[in-house]
């Protein structure tokens, strides 16, 4: 219907532009089509069209990307010198200036020119977004880079996305093998036993499922590697939100604790020792006390 709306106007402002007063009267119809009323549909409709920007052509021509740039800079700059040129070529051709064969080469040199110009533009913006996309994707992957701990990166069905040096250095896979593989088959947790998580046990589908951060506790769980060794790992799992709050994947977070884990069984070594120690003088003491 806003389609249809905008379509009516057009027509009439076109015919009264080109002075053609049976166009004009075929989209005025028996309502007199005055400029000011044409120019209040044509606002009403664009209103209409830019409250719905989800779906179909509105949603692209809304796209923040470089589709939506192109759209917005060349439909309506296009539009727009259709009808002024061909507006001035027939008022030039009515006031005796040039005769209809050279106003019509005329104007099309001029849209020619006038639209190359305007592509011009439109890909130079285009240049300077994908500058700053590259630049933004760049500084992303630098900060990856650059952390300690090992980061899995999904999207929202759980699938790989990509992952930094810390976790192929962690886990021993390589970017270009784990790329859209499931989450699953690469992040392979175990109890400290040897066995596998349960389904409802695993970090990340929790954190998407809950839309919350869910972290591990204790020494409990180890990562198995490509070579089949197991790492001591801490895991901390969030959701990543896109547009409207939607979930747009997951983020992994491992960190290698062999260290904290050796110190763990070094106080439970020490304090096993102690206590026998303690324990032995403690059994003579008493044996003794038990003669006298």
């Amino acid at each position: 219907l806003a389609l249809l709306t905008t379509v009516l106007p057009l027509f009439s402002l076109t015919g009264r532009l080109y002075g053609d007063s049976e166009l004009e009267s075929f989209a005025a119809g028996s309502v007199v089509m005055a400029v000011h009323t044409a120019l209040t549909f044509l606002v009403l409709s664009g209103g209409l069209l830019a409250a719905r920007p989800r779906s179909g052509l509105m949603r692209l021509f809304n796209d923040p990307g470089q589709a939506g740039t192109l759209m917005r800079r060349l439909i309506p700059a296009t539009a727009a010198t259709m009808i002024i040129v061909g507006w001035l070529r027939i008022l030039g051709q009515r006031s005796g200036l040039y005769g209809s064969e050279f106003g019509t080469a005329a104007m099309v040199l001029f849209m020619l020119v006038l639209l190359a110009m305007l592509i011009a533009r439109a890909a130079r913006r285009i240049h300077r977004t994908e500058l700053q996309q590259r630049e933004a994707q760049s500084r992303q992957r630098s900060i990856l880079a650059s952390l300690g701990e090992a980061v899995a990166i999904t999207d929202d069905r759980g699938r790989i996305v990509s992952i930094n040096p810390a976790f192929e250095h962690l886990s021993g896979w390589r970017q270009d093998d784990v790329r859209g593989r499931p989450h699953g088959e690469i992040v392979m947790l175990v109890h400290r036993g040897g066995t596998h998580l349960d389904p409802e046990e695993r970090f990340l589908p929790r954190a998407m499922a809950q839309r919350e951060v869910v972290a591990s506790r204790g020494f409990d769980l180890a990562l198995l590697r490509r070579d089949g060794n197991s790492v001591p790992v801490s895991v901390t799992a969030a959701p990543i939100f896109g547009e409207g709050g939607s979930i747009a994947g997951g983020v992994d977070i491992l960190r290698d604790i062999s260290h904290e884990h050796e110190v763990d069984e070094l106080k439970s070594s020490l304090v096993s020792t102690v206590s026998h120690e303690i324990r032995t003088p403690l059994t003579m003491i008493q044996g003794f006390s038990e003669l006298l």
